[in-house]
């Protein structure tokens, strides 16, 4: 008979063997966890494509926006508005301390009215300078004294009421105003600051004028954007694509062609978005697609559509496919199509595809016809490019 310790260890492997010949036989029998359908990178044929697209990175504006400081300095008394606050027109935004520009004001105001009086004595004194003048009593040097004595006192009181006029103008200056609606985007100041004349305390963005994307355009391209170019614009932090898969997209026009380069050799591009998507806000980023027209002059002269080369499927006898997504039954069915040759990154296609078709443009050879597939999100696809 076997030791007790052997039939120990004898039991626990066959137990041990046992557990594992259970879990295999369930794994056997379970069924493939069933995978998610395969995202694809896509794009929607047009004609505009025989255009070059170039799509590039920018941030949102405000069409109409301004920088805000007091014009007289002093000590801040109320700040009325805080960041992101709405604003109407001539509305008042913050106060300095008034005492002085009020204690100035009524100086100059004192001081009018003695060179007023002043000026009061010396037109009595022309008065009879005159008179004695006539009744040839005074002398001729005493007679024009008198008259310019009169008008030096006319000037001063004209220099009086010119200093009062400006006392009260940096009274009203002490408050600062709104120049239009709109919202409040910075704010630099704060209760007790004391403030220099023409230091930035505000910036507003016009909550009337709308909003605009600002580019930097390369300079090989920027002879190519001319003004009144319409363009798309997709806005990635509120999750509006360019183009949708229904068509719809937001447009802007091109207003402002920059005519002088900065940075790296870029020129600033504005163009002034048609329709303000809702949730959208100055300094967004903004992707904007440029269709631009190709050097190349055979391109205009293509009857058909351009795609990328990754989208065709080369096949046996020189033939080409296209996988077509149907949003219907959100599969992809393989096409055939007849190519009219390449053009930089892209392949002319002269039939097999119709406007507005929705094609897969990577991973084709690892789809097959009536796979269910999903449009991956349009900001990956770009990316990945």
């Amino acid at each position: 008979m076997p030791p007790i310790r052997v039939r120990r260890e004898f039991r626990r492997l066959w137990s041990s063997g046992l557990l594992v010949a259970l879990f295999t036989a369930c794994a056997r029998d379970a069924a493939p966890p069933e995978l998610p359908p395969r995202a694809i990178q896509w794009q929607r044929v047009s004609s505009e494509d025989v255009a070059q697209r170039r799509v590039i990175s920018g941030i949102v504006t405000a069409v109409s926006d301004t920088r805000l400081a007091f014009e007289v300095g002093g000590i801040v008394e109320t700040v009325d508005v805080a960041l992101g606050d709405k604003v109407q027109r001539d509305q008042v935004l913050a106060r300095l301390d008034p005492e002085p520009f009020e204690l100035t004001v009524r100086d100059n105001e004192a001081e009018l009215a003695e060179a007023k009086a002043r000026r009061e004595s010396a037109r009595a004194d022309f008065a009879r300078a005159e008179d004695l003048w006539a009744a040839e009593v005074i002398s001729r040097q005493d007679y024009d004294r008198a008259r310019a004595r009169r008008g030096s006192r006319d000037s001063q009181v004209d220099a009086a009421e010119a200093r009062l006029t400006l006392a009260r103008r940096d009274l009203r200056r002490s408050q600062l105003r709104a120049p239009f609606a709109g919202a409040i985007s910075v704010r630099e100041i704060e209760l007790a600051m004391k403030l220099a004349s023409g230091q930035v305390v505000f910036e507003m963005d016009s909550g009337e004028a709308g909003l605009r994307v600002e580019v930097q355009m390369p300079e090989t391209l920027i002879a190519r954007v001319l003004q009144g170019d319409e363009v798309s614009v997709g806005f990635p932090s509120i999750g509006a694509q360019q183009v949708d898969t229904d068509g719809t997209s937001h447009k802007a026009v091109v207003s402002e062609v920059g005519t002088r380069a900065r940075t790296g050799n870029a020129f600033p591009v504005r163009a002034d978005l048609v329709e303000t998507p809702e949730g959208l806000r100055p300094g967004m980023t903004a992707e904007v697609t440029f269709s631009v027209p190709s050097d190349d002059p055979g391109l205009g002269a293509v009857d058909g559509f351009l795609i990328p080369i990754a989208a065709a499927l080369a096949e046996a006898d020189d033939q080409f496919s296209v996988f077509i997504f149907d949003p219907g039954t959100s599969t992809v069915k393989r096409r055939r199509i007849r190519p009219g040759g390449v053009r930089d990154n892209d392949i002319a296609v002269l039939e097999g595809l119709t406007e507005d078709d929705i094609i897969a443009t990577a991973g084709v050879p690892f789809l097959s016809d009536g796979q269910t597939v999903t449009l991956m999100d349009e900001r990956m696809v770009r990316h990945a490019r």
